[in-house]
């Protein structure tokens, strides 16, 4: 008789904030294979965010988005993010926005996911760089 393991602690609440850091009942989770799990299994479903795993479903609070970029490679109109969980995904230079929220410089990109793509810090420098303010 096999014995099904409940994944998502009850009364949990977990959250993605607008830098890419995710928390549960507020606190900092750093423990990077759960940091790297989370990230591949988080989901953009029609009624929000979720962690999504085998039969079971844990919705999330997300600030702003739900995937991270740390690199980019290519130029012209489509190029590729390199976005945490997911690898190298195809994006739309075109869509890029620049905004300085809370004074902090913020890139954000349209990209083959389905939502939008912020680029974390090591990533946006050099776009900025290289493509100047969008």
């Amino acid at each position: 008789m096999s014995r099904q393991v409940q994944v998502w602690v009850e009364n949990e609440i977990i959250s993605l904030d607008a830098r890419g850091n995710w928390k549960s009942n507020g606190e900092p989770i750093t423990h990077e294979r759960t940091l790297a799990f989370f990230d591949r299994i988080l989901t953009l479903e029609k009624d929000g965010w979720a962690l999504v795993y085998a039969n079971e479903r844990k919705p999330v609070t997300v600030e702003s988005t739900g995937f991270f970029a740390d690199a980019f490679r290519g130029e012209g109109p489509t190029f590729e993010l390199r976005v945490r969980g997911r690898g190298w995904v195809q994006a739309d230079l075109d869509s890029a926005h620049y905004s300085e929220p809370d004074g902090e410089p913020t890139v954000t990109v349209d990209c083959a996911l389905g939502a939008r793509v912020r680029l974390l810090q090591e990533a946006h420098g050099e776009f900025l760089l290289l493509h100047g303010k969008i």
